[in-house]
């Protein structure tokens, strides 16, 4: 199903928004933990929580599902039970 401009900007806004706070995390965590031998492993982790197959992938998934389900609500009070629009 085709996105709205409206949802890609909404998700361009919630990915901005998480990756402006994944390097606020990112810096504060590093100035504790630089130079300890756990740092790699620890900054691969929160990388990767907050990364494409992380909270990222989450978010995208929900806002392209409530985009489809308000898409499929809008096309039935439209009258269109096979999710096209007339």
């Amino acid at each position: 199903m085709e996105h709205s401009d409206q949802t890609e900007l909404l998700l361009e806004r919630v990915e901005d928004t998480l990756n402006f706070y994944r390097g606020t995390i990112l810096d504060l965590v590093a100035c504790r933990m630089e130079g300890d031998p756990g740092w790699p492993a620890l900054r691969s982790l929160i990388l990767r929580a907050f990364g494409d197959r992380g909270l990222s992938k989450r978010l995208r998934t929900l806002i392209f599902g409530y985009a489809n389900a308000i898409q499929n609500v809008d096309n039935q009070l439209k009258g269109d039970t096979h999710g096209k629009s007339k």
